[in-house]
């Protein structure tokens, strides 16, 4: 048999260096106004350009990098992939994220500030709902026969993914508060396709 997995969906993790006490103790205390998104039932930072902020310019470096070499060895693509708004969530105990994906962005992105083995992990839902339309009983799970994954996480961990995938983010157990650093993207330069009149400037 000759296996050609076609149309994937492409999650990158990286392993980032650990922050030092001034980013951590940042991010960690960004102010948030105590205000609830009530959908996704979490608390965010009021500042949604948290990574241009001069106290964490090195972490965005490494965050960009990442980027770089996902747009480059996944994409392929020769414009930059800048990242656009990013903020930070903090999932108290007994919360959750509901299932949401990012509009207007190519790439999104999660850093884990804060996590220990009694918070939940990432769960991320595939695109192609209707590629298996009936249940059967699998003798092994793997990447062509599921339609769903959960990402083990762990702190200072970054997982960068399409943006239109839909993820959630199971109840919190943990008495602690789980925070993790969220992030868009987007092209920048001339875009355009040798075979389709669809030239497009983006500055």
């Amino acid at each position: 048999m000759i296996r050609i997995d076609l149309f994937p969906t492409p999650i990158a993790l990286f392993k980032l260096e650990e922050l030092n006490n001034e980013e951590e103790n940042f991010l960690l205390n960004v102010d948030t106004g105590n205000k609830n998104n009530n959908y996704l039932n979490n608390i965010s930072s009021n500042d949604t350009y948290i990574l241009d902020n001069p106290k964490i310019k090195n972490l965005k470096h490494r965050i960009q990098k990442c980027i770089d070499e996902y747009k480059n060895e996944i994409m392929q693509c020769e414009n930059e992939l800048y990242i656009t708004n990013s903020w930070v969530n903090f999932l108290k105990t007994g919360n959750r994220h509901a299932m949401h994906y990012h509009a207007n962005s190519m790439v999104s992105g999660v850093y884990f500030v804060n996590v220990d083995k009694d918070m939940p992990n990432f769960t991320i839902q595939s695109p192609q709902l209707n590629l298996w339309p009936l249940v059967w009983e699998r003798k092994k799970w793997n990447y062509q026969n599921n339609l769903g994954e959960i990402i083990l996480v762990e702190k200072n961990m970054l997982i960068l993914f399409p943006s239109k995938v839909w993820h959630n983010v199971d109840v919190n157990k943990s008495p602690n508060t789980r925070v993790s650093l969220s992030f868009n993207t987007f092209l920048k330069g001339h875009i355009n396709h040798n075979t389709y009149t669809s030239d497009l400037d983006l500055k």
